[in-house]
């Protein structure tokens, strides 16, 4: 299956906001708060009919503009256990506006299917409780596990160094060809490259 990914970089915190499409429906990943002029606008411009908004985790820059879409009657996902999350993001420590959502839809472990889109969920807790990383064919969406070299902080409510550590060797184990799309940074490197230069895959 060929998909087609655009990438946003949003946000005070520089987010990195996904659209995934095929065959003019799409789906919108980890939206932050400024999506109205740029997301919005991409799905408008390019005729896609948007089927759902998936979180990766619970954080407010992932999250805080996933009302915008819900409020269009499109049902956002995410792990249940970070719902105390997203429903209280507009609370968060730097005073960044955003809008609190409280999804209406929870992913299983394993496949999930969205509308036109069927994919698999691995419950990824380590930086939350219940982060995510979803897979779309040979596309890793890792939200704030695992960066380009790096990882996510552990050092917020929530985050635990065991679980992250967990959470890593399940992503050790995957497929070396897939291409990571994290939720900051630099994207488009294979799993396998990952492998090889991010030091904390490289102890596991």
């Amino acid at each position: 299956m060929q998909y087609k990914v655009t990438t946003f970089v949003l946000g005070a915190i520089h987010n990195n906001v996904y659209v995934i499409e095929k065959d003019g429906k799409c789906l919108v990943i980890d939206p932050t708060y400024d999506v109205t002029f740029t997301v919005e606008k991409y799905i408008r411009q390019n005729n896609l009919q948007l089927q759902g908004v998936l979180l990766t985790h619970g954080h407010f820059d992932h999250c805080g503009g996933a009302l915008h879409f819900q409020k269009q009657g499109i049902d956002v996902y995410i792990n249940e256990k970070d719902t105390i999350l997203s429903t209280s993001a507009s609370k968060n420590y730097w005073n960044i506006p955003c809008e609190d959502v409280t999804p209406n839809k929870f992913y299983t472990e394993g496949t999930n299917i969205v509308g036109d889109f069927t994919f698999e969920v691995v419950f990824t807790p380590g930086h939350t409780v219940g982060g995510v990383c979803l897979i779309f064919g040979n596309l890793l969406f890792s939200g704030d596990t695992l960066f380009h070299n790096s990882i996510g902080r552990t050092d917020f409510p929530g985050g635990d160094d065991v679980n992250m550590e967990g959470s890593l060797r399940k992503i050790a184990a995957m497929n070396d060809s897939l291409v990571l799309y994290p939720g900051h940074g630099e994207y488009g490197m294979t799993l396998g490259s990952e492998k090889k230069s991010n030091q904390y895959l490289i102890v596991l």
